[in-house]
C-alpha cells in the first residue's frame, strides 16, 4: 500500500480538500452523540418496522458511501443496482427471510451482466459494498428476532460504541506510540488498549444485566473489541487508499464530528458478524 504522505491534498468524498493537521472536533464529537446515541437506543428498544426502516436508511447510506469512496479510484459501482440490493438484504432479514435477500444479491451480479454492464471490477465493488455494509447491518436486524435479540443488539451497540470512544479519549490523552501509521497515523497502541478495556467492561455489564454470561460469551467479549478496531482500520486503509478524508456524501453530513455514517459504523460491521457467528451458534 503506497502511503500517503503529509502534506497532501485529503478530500471528502464531494471533492473539497480539507487542511492537515485538522482542527480538533471532539466537542462536535460529544454533541453528535449526546443526542444520537440516546435515540439510537430508543430505536433498538422499540424494534419492529422503526428499526427496520433505520436499518435500511442506515445501509443504502453507508453503501453509498462506500461506492462515492470507491469512485475517487477510477471504480464506477452500479449505485442504483448496489442501493436496491442493499435494500432487499435488509429488508428480507428484518422480516425474518434473510435467504431470500441473499438469493437476490447472488443473482444480482449475473443479471446486470445480462443488462450489459459488462465491466467486472464495477460489478465487483458493487458487490463488495452490499456483502460490506448491507451483509453485517442485516445480521445485527436478524438478531433482534433472537429470543434475547435486544439483550443482544445493545450488547454489540454497546461495545463497539465504547470501545469507539475508549479508544478516542485514550488516545487524545495517553497515546504515544503509533498503532498503525501507514493506515491511520492518529490511532495509537495506548489508545487501542485503553479502548479493548472499556469495550470488554462496558460489554460485561449488559452480558450480566442480561443473565447472558457464559464461557462462551465471555470469549466472545473478550475478542469483540478486537474486531471492532480491526473494522475501524480497514476502512481507514480504504480511505487512505482513495486519498478520502471522511466519507460522507456532499449534502449530508449526518453526523458532525464523526464523519459519514461509514465512518461511524465501520468498527460495528466487523464486530457484528463475529458476533452473529457466536451468538447464533449458542445452545438455545
Amino acid at each position: 500500500m503506497r502511503r500517503v504522505r503529509d502534506p497532501v491534498r485529503i478530500t471528502t468524498v464531494s471533492g473539497e480538500a480539507l487542511p492537515a493537521p485538522a482542527l480538533s472536533n471532539l466537542k462536535q464529537r460529544l454533541i453528535t452523540g449526546a443526542l444520537g446515541i440516546p435515540v439510537a437506543l430508543l430505536v433498538v428498544i422499540l424494534g419492529g418496522w422503526l428499526l427496520t426502516v433505520a436499518g435500511v436508511a442506515v445501509a443504502v447510506i453507508g453503501v453509498l458511501e462506500f461506492y462515492a469512496v470507491i469512485a475517487q479510484r477510477g471504480l464506477r459501482p452500479l449505485m442504483t443496482g448496489g442501493v436496491l440490493l442493499t435494500a432487499a438484504l435488509t429488508v428480507s432479514a428484518a422480516v425474518g427471510q434473510p435467504l431470500w435477500g441473499l438469493g437476490i444479491v447472488m443473482a444480482g451480479g449475473p443479471a446486470a451482466w445480462m443488462l450489459g454492464y459488462r465491466r467486472p471490477r464495477d460489478l465487483a465493488v458493487t458487490l463488495a459494498g452490499v456483502l460490506y455494509v448491507g451483509a453485517p447491518l442485516s445480521l445485527l436486524l436478524l438478531l433482534r428476532a433472537h429470543p434475547d435479540g435486544l439483550a443482544w443488539l445493545l450488547f454489540v451497540l454497546v461495545l463497539t460504541w465504547s470501545t469507539d470512544s475508549f479508544a478516542y479519549v485514550g488516545g487524545r490523552w495517553w497515546g504515544r506510540t503509533p498503532l498503525a501509521p501507514h493506515i491511520s497515523p492518529q490511532k495509537t497502541l495506548e489508545g487501542a488498549l485503553i479502548g479493548t478495556i472499556g469495550g470488554v467492561g462496558a460489554g460485561m455489564i449488559v452480558l450480566w444485566w442480561a443473565g447472558l454470561t457464559s464461557p462462551a460469551t465471555l470469549l466472545l467479549v473478550s475478542t469483540a473489541p478486537l474486531a471492532v478496531m480491526i473494522g475501524d482500520l480497514l476502512e481507514s486503509g480504504l480511505k487512505r487508499v482513495c486519498q478520502v478524508k471522511d466519507s460522507h456524501l456532499a449534502g449530508l453530513n449526518l453526523l458532525p464530528g464523526h464523519g459519514g455514517i461509514l465512518d461511524r459504523i465501520d468498527g460495528l460491521l466487523l464486530a457484528a458478524v463475529l458476533c452473529a457467528a457466536v451468538i447464533f451458534t449458542l445452545p438455545a
